[in-house]
């Protein structure tokens, strides 16, 4: 019976065994370890995960203005090509060279 008095005082955790690390080094025999590795572990890879995570939102983010910038400035592009490509604009670019083009007169005719 004196054994299992001991055993119990030996086992029982206070306060100060836990501030002196007693409890910590007498309760981590082999038991507890592996389940503080795997409870360790899932916690720097939570936390590398949580990290990972933000990093790939923040380079999404970037990349989404910059895509809405491209297609801005193709949208842009476009019209200006739009606009200088029409037969009044050619006209005037040719005149302003000193190319003189005669307009044809005669519309196109469709081949059926």
């Amino acid at each position: 019976m004196d054994s299992s008095k001991a055993e119990k005082k030996s086992t029982r955790i206070t306060f100060k065994s836990i501030l002196s690390g007693k409890a910590i080094a007498e309760n981590l025999q082999g038991k507890h370890l592996l389940p503080i590795a795997v409870i360790f572990f899932m916690m720097i890879f939570y936390i590398w995960n949580r990290y990972e995570g933000q990093r790939q939102m923040t380079k999404i983010a970037k990349l989404n203005k910059e895509l809405r910038e491209l297609r801005y400035r193709a949208v842009t592009q476009s019209s200006e090509v739009m606009g200088q490509s029409r037969q009044s604009q050619l006209k005037l670019r040719l005149n302003a060279m000193g190319i003189d083009l005669i307009e044809s007169q005669t519309p196109p005719i469709t081949l059926e």
